[in-house]
């Protein structure tokens, strides 16, 4: 089975839209998507203000699209970090409840507007969706995952993403928001390489 590579971060409304959108088309075509973190800031970024033009704009345009899916969105007093809250995904990947832990972190930062960078919170959240919340703090706490966080950007930046949300099919890039018929053509057309 074909797989997109989703690129997304949980602080980036724009990718919860288009990851609605991307499963359509997936759901459709019989496609697999595999979400793969990338963080709008990066490891040691500035913080992004969030009265910033560019990113409360950014807000402005999404909250329409987002409440025609369903979501609806409460925009954050501060833009976090979400290294930790992709650390607890992996997390919760491992532990078999990746669907759980990855609805709930959006709902948490798009529609409650919580902190996701405060490790305290996030305990919380692993233990709403039935993750053991003592083994979620010690893995947030040694940074179990952040080699791997590391592993996942260098490899998106080698493969040319350079931000979220981006949809990937074996080398061929699409970045931004794009209408659910450009992103069924953008996938259809894509041609594996021949063996």
């Amino acid at each position: 089975m074909s797989m997109i590579r989703f690129y997304f971060d949980y602080v980036d409304p724009a990718s919860r839209l288009m990851e609605e959108r991307v499963r359509t088309v997936a759901d459709e075509l019989g496609l697999r998507v595999e979400l793969v973190p990338f963080e709008v800031r990066g490891p040691g970024g500035p913080a992004i203000a969030p009265d910033d033009p560019s990113w409360s704009s950014w807000w402005d345009a999404m909250e329409g699209p987002l409440r025609e899916i369903g979501v609806s969105p409460v925009r954050p007093e501060r833009v976090p970090s979400s290294r930790k809250a992709h650390e607890l995904r992996l997390h919760a990947i491992e532990a078999g409840m990746d669907a759980e832990m990855h609805d709930h972190l959006w709902t948490d930062v798009l529609e409650k507007g919580v902190d996701i960078a405060r490790i305290d919170l996030l305990v919380r959240s692993a233990e709403q969706v039935g993750l053991d919340p003592s083994e979620a703090r010690a893995v947030l706490d040694v940074d179990r995952w952040s080699a791997e966080m590391d592993r996942l950007r260098r490899s998106a930046e080698k493969a040319g993403v350079q931000g979220v949300p981006s949809i990937m099919m074996g080398s061929d890039l699409m970045e931004g928001v794009h209408a659910v018929d450009a992103i069924r053509e953008f996938v259809s057309g894509f041609e594996p390489p021949e063996d």
